[in-house]
């Protein structure tokens, strides 16, 4: 089972930069199930949500292969 990153409803306190890998971000849509917005991968950036209110993540993240992230604190 890959790994899940964050999970939507979360607080959104940290930023990542994808250093190697792929990562799926997703949303779950009533009647459609769970469905990818974006993938995203080396030198990208995930987590714009944590610079304004309400600070929450409005989507997944799913690891589609090891991936190695940089993680800061936006706090």
């Amino acid at each position: 089972m890959p790994l899940l990153c964050f999970r939507e409803g979360d607080p959104a306190n940290e930023f990542y930069v994808i250093r190697d890998g792929l990562v799926s971000l997703e949303l779950s849509m009533p009647g459609r199930g769970v469905v990818t917005i974006q993938t995203v991968g080396q030198a990208e950036v995930v987590g714009w949500l944590c610079v304004s209110p309400p600070y929450r993540w409005h989507f997944e993240a799913r690891a589609l292969l090891d991936t190695c992230a940089l993680v800061f604190d936006a706090n």
